[in-house]
Formats: C-alpha cells, sequence, structure tokens
C-alpha cells in the first residue's frame, strides 16, 4: 500500500516500490475482478432476461389458454349443434323410412289389385267379345230370318193380290 507521510503526501520511494511490486499483482486482481464482474452482470443480465421471457411465456400462455378456451367453446356449440341436428336427421330418416315401408306395402298391395282387376276386366272383355260374336252370329240368323220372313211375306202379299184382283 502506498504510505503517506505526516503532511498528507505520498511518500515517492513506497510510491516506486508499490508501483514496481504490488501494482501489477493489484492491476492483475483488478483485471479478474472486473471479468468477474462482467460475468455476473451478464449472468445477472441472463437471469433478468430469463425472467422477462418466462413472463412474456406465461402472459402468452394465459393467452393462449384463453385462446383455446374460446376455441372450445365454440367447437363445443358447434359439435353440440351437430349432434341435435344429426339427431333430428336420424329421426328423419327413421320416419321417411317406415313412411316409404309403409307406401311399398300399400303399393303391393295396389299393384296386386290392379292386377287382379286388370285379369278381371280382360276376363270381361274376353267374355264380351265371346258375348258379342255370339250376338253377331244371332244377328246374322235373325237377318237371314228376316229375309226369308220378308220373302215369305212379300210372297204371300203376292199370292193375296193375285186373290184380289
Amino acid at each position: 500500500m502506498i504510505n503517506y507521510s505526516e503532511g498528507g503526501k505520498i511518500n515517492p520511494a513506497k510510491f516506486l516500490e508499490y508501483i514496481a511490486k504490488q501494482f501489477p499483482v493489484d492491476l492483475a486482481n483488478m483485471i479478474k475482478t472486473r471479468d468477474e464482474l462482467a460475468l455476473r452482470q451478464g449472468s445477472v443480465n441472463a437471469a433478468k432476461d430469463a425472467v422477462a421471457d418466462r413472463q412474456k411465456a406465461a402472459d402468452e400462455l394465459v393467452a393462449a389458454r384463453t385462446e383455446a378456451d374460446t376455441l372450445r367453446a365454440g367447437a363445443k356449440a358447434v359439435n353440440e349443434a351437430a349432434t341435435k341436428k344429426k339427431k333430428e336427421l336420424d329421426e328423419r330418416e327413421i320416419t321417411l323410412n317406415a313412411k316409404q315401408e309403409t307406401l311399398n306395402v300399400l303399393n303391393i298391395t295396389r299393384t296386386e289389385v290392379l292386377d287382379k282387376q286388370q285379369k278381371e276386366l280382360e276376363a270381361k272383355a274376353q267374355a264380351l267379345a265371346d258375348e258379342r260374336l255370339s250376338l253377331d252370329k244371332l244377328a246374322e240368323a235373325l237377318n237371314a230370318d228376316r229375309q226369308e220372313f220378308d220373302a215369305r211375306a212379300k210372297a204371300f202379299q203376292d199370292r193375296v193380290a193375285s186373290l184380289s184382283l
């Protein structure tokens, strides 16, 4: 260390001795201390940055959770609406299938009734055609009989006319 004289002045001999012997050691220690302080300051700065990063990450996590909750609520609402709509459509499909089955049964029944009626009509039409043929034959026979009757009546009238004259 530097020793001061009684007047408060630096003792030059001791000052030179300090510069020659002790100053390089003190300087080296100061450089080490400076480097260590810089390192510690860097650690403190890194810690401050880490704390700031953690706070930022925590804020972002809160924001992300809020957004996720909002999205989840929206998705849940959409899912509930879709589930409700699907249930309604399933019920409607069941109703429509039952109606279709009923219509199919009615259609089959009507088709059977119509087929039966058509066969009956065809049979009646055949019977009418046969009856018409029979009536046509009877009409021909009637015409033939009428012509024969007319001929006989004319012959009778001619004979009666020949008698009265």
